[in-house]
């Protein structure tokens, strides 16, 4: 979904919060020069230090980075390493 800042921020909070999707869902901005990746989550500090997180928005977000360089630079590395190539 393509949508300024922020209504992006807006949308992508909401949707997190959907069953199931928290800890799943990834976020991108995405500027003319930079970008930001990042895990959309809330707070479960009920859960802290109890090695319950799940780390695959994490590495959801890491992908997503690994692709835009990877295009953004012509780096085949980077591509391979996202797994889209």
């Amino acid at each position: 979904m393509l949508v300024p800042n922020l209504v992006g921020d807006i949308v992508s909070d909401n949707g997190a919060t959907r069953p199931a999707v928290l800890g799943l869902a990834v976020g991108g901005n995405i500027g003319d020069q930079h970008a930001m990746f990042e895990p959309i989550h809330g707070s479960a500090p009920k859960h802290a230090g109890k090695d319950k997180a799940n780390p695959l928005a994490a590495i959801l977000a890491m992908q997503m980075m690994l692709d835009w360089l990877g295009k953004r630079n012509s780096d085949e590395r980077l591509q391979r390493a996202s797994g889209k190539s």
